[in-house]
């Protein structure tokens, strides 16, 4: 599936997002948690409103080494991977808040994780239901 990826690990559906990140049983600067110390390329994947944006705005607010890279915010990918690479050169780690639904999009990501050599590669799969994604949309008229 993600072959590439490290590790991967799995999301579900939180009612707030805040505590999906203060729940992951991790302290920022804490030497138990190695990965805190190393870089990563975080790709989160999901719907459109499935909560990928509130939890890399809440991953980078807790955890500044942490970069979020937003399309919708820059524009387009390659904007996104501009930035992706900025940040991972400057040692930090970048959190892709993109719906990067299939391989090829998640490649993009993965080939620049590979451009830094020792970067970690994570992935985050909001498996939250379409129903959900849907109804949020509709309350809120946009992703």
């Amino acid at each position: 599936m993600f072959k590439a990826a490290s590790v991967l690990r799995r999301h579900h559906y939180h009612n707030t997002m805040s505590s999906a990140v203060a729940g992951a049983s991790i302290a920022s600067g804490s030497d138990s948690e190695p990965w805190l110390r190393e870089r990563v390329v975080l790709i989160l994947c999901g719907l459109v409103a499935s909560g990928k944006s509130t939890f890399a705005e809440q991953l980078q607010q807790h955890y500044p080494q942490f970069h979020r890279c937003n399309q919708d915010v820059l524009g387009d990918r390659r904007q996104v991977e501009r930035l992706a690479r900025e940040t991972l050169a400057q040692g930090h780690s970048v959190c892709i808040d993109r719906t990067n639904f299939n391989a090829a999009q998640r490649s993009y990501w993965i080939k620049i994780a590979r451009e830094f050599p020792g970067t970690s590669i994570w992935v985050i799969v909001f498996d939250t239901p379409y129903e959900v994604s849907t109804g949020l949309l509709n309350l809120f008229g946009e992703a």
